[in-house]
């Protein structure tokens, strides 16, 4: 759907479902969708190159899954909405890859917010957000020196919940947090290698971070400061080793959240859950065997495709697995 000159789908009291399309403004559309007190269900779509959003919501439900926004000016911008996005990758929009104010319930979940200009997330007076195991990254331009966090937050009703995510290497702060609102819980996250990690604008320190990994170290029940070693941070990959400090050191008794990481890998596998948006476990072990490399010690090794390349309790490089699944 391509070379429209305002949108690529407009919806007014209106139910639509798009699956597999591609919206293409060509660097001429406004947006490819936009909603007025409708549904929209997207699946599978690419949403690329419009002047304004990809995808502008108003007293509607917009509900995302697995949709590439990229190269907008704003990736998806919502108002007095519903707004549910999983497995999306938002990345290379001119402003801010997801926009929401005035009244809107947010769930983003198991999506990739990365390379855009501004925000990665910018979310202000909504009633509800979740944000729930992404990766948000890499946000902020230089040109845009004053607008670059992770999650940036502004007079939020109802307290935020922003649980196992990884926000680094964004321009200005990880989490940014203007007074006056509902403060933020902020569970089981890595947020490290931002300019600032999480700040407020009243400079007082928020009460609910717990169980997370913040460069500086942070106050609050089990925050950890130790680097969360990741796989290639110079080339964005954002998963944690093996050996990394956030392995088992999320938040307690979250043993069974019936979810997925980012990757898809089954959420929780060891006594607890891992801290940020990546589960852990050795890629030689199915995720069911997870437990039982647990209960014989960690044997440092690692392997593909069942073929060891590394000491296993004495195998031999190269030879099959023996002792562990």
């Amino acid at each position: 759907i391509s070379s429209n000159t305002s949108y690529g789908l407009y919806c007014n009291r209106s139910w639509a479902s798009v699956i597999d399309s591609t919206f293409d403004g060509g660097g001429a559309t406004q947006r490819g969708v936009s909603a007025g007190t409708s549904f929209v269900g997207m699946v599978a779509c690419a949403m690329l190159n419009h002047t304004h959003s990809a995808a502008y919501s108003s007293i509607s439900d917009l509900v995302m899954q697995r949709c590439h926004i990229a190269s907008n000016g704003y990736g998806i911008s919502c108002s007095e909405s519903y707004a549910m996005l999983a497995d999306c990758t938002i990345e290379n929009n001119t402003g801010e890859g997801f926009w929401c104010d005035a009244y809107c319930e947010v769930e983003v979940t198991r999506s990739t917010v990365r390379l855009n200009g501004a925000e990665g997330m910018y979310l202000q007076d909504t009633l509800a957000t979740a944000v729930t195991n992404n990766m948000i990254c890499n946000n902020g331009a230089a040109e845009n020196p004053n607008h670059g966090s992770g999650i940036y937050l502004s007079g939020q009703i109802a307290q935020p919940l922003i649980r196992n995510n990884t926000i680094c290497d964004n321009a200005t702060y990880g989490i940014y947090v203007e007074s006056g609102g509902t403060e933020p819980s902020i569970v089981s996250c890595i947020v490290y290698y931002n300019l600032a990690q999480i700040a407020t604008s009243n400079q007082t320190p928020l009460a609910y971070v717990q169980y997370s990994c913040v460069q500086g170290g942070y106050g609050g029940t089990g925050n950890i400061s130790s680097a969360p070693l990741f796989v290639d941070r110079p080339n964005s990959d954002y998963r944690i080793t093996w050996d990394s400090p956030c392995v088992d050191t999320g938040k307690p008794n979250s043993t069974d959240l019936g979810e997925t990481d980012i990757g898809g890998t089954p959420r929780v596998m060891g006594p607890r859950v891992d801290i940020g948006a990546d589960e852990d476990y050795p890629h030689c072990i199915a995720p069911e065997d997870y437990a039982e490399w647990v209960s014989v010690g960690r044997p440092d090794c690692w392997c593909f495709e069942r073929q060891c390349h590394g000491d296993a309790g004495g195998q031999v490089e190269g030879g099959p697995i023996t002792g562990y699944k």
